[in-house]
């Protein structure tokens, strides 16, 4: 709830001060607002990102909720995600498609992850379980519209580090285990 607050203050920032010359510089507002279902990261992650057009960069952070009822118990997670684009293509300025590859961070917090292993764990054998690197390749849609700035639909398949690790290490694990699919919707601001 706490992290709602903040991207609700985020979006309204200018609102929230008096004065408009109190505005912070542009670089601390985000420049679109994330939504994404599945993908590592949990059931639904709402989030803020950053945009680089220049350089074809976006910055997102995002927080992830897992519901109990989907899991042993509620899992939170925490994701700073770094995608690039690879192309872009669309004859009208209206319509945009681009495909993006990306490479992030997932932190779990709870008593679900630890930072170290316990003692009975052999020494290098397993990964801990609460920090966690992303990859991911995706496509998406954005439609610029006069009555919104644009919005974008975007779908992607990713994994973890150490799931593709294990993947390559073991004939045994089929990649339906490995790999994801999730879908999402920035809204920019």
């Amino acid at each position: 709830m706490r992290i709602l607050l903040l991207v609700v203050c985020i979006m309204h920032w200018e609102d929230l001060h008096a004065q408009k010359d109190t505005v912070p510089n542009r670089f601390l507002r985000p420049d679109y607002l994330n939504t994404q279902f599945a993908g590592n990261m949990g059931l639904l992650s709402i989030g803020a990102g950053f945009q680089w057009k220049s350089i074809g960069y976006d910055l997102t952070l995002l927080y992830g909720y897992v519901p109990k009822q989907f899991s042993t118990r509620e899992v939170h997670t925490f994701a700073l995600r770094n995608t690039f684009s690879l192309s872009k293509r669309g004859q009208n300025p209206l319509h945009t498609f681009r495909t993006h590859a990306g490479l992030g961070i997932l932190f779990e917090t709870g008593n679900h992850s630890s930072w170290t292993l316990p003692d009975v764990f052999p020494e290098g054998y397993y990964f801990t379980n609460s920090l966690h690197v992303s990859l991911y390749l995706g496509t998406s849609y954005a439609y610029q519209g006069w009555q919104f700035r644009k919005v974008e639909l975007y779908a992607e398949v990713g994994t973890l580090g150490r799931y593709l690790y294990y993947f390559v290490k073991s004939p045994t694990i089929d990649a339906a285990h490995v790999f994801n699919l999730s879908t999402g919707m920035k809204f920019y601001l």
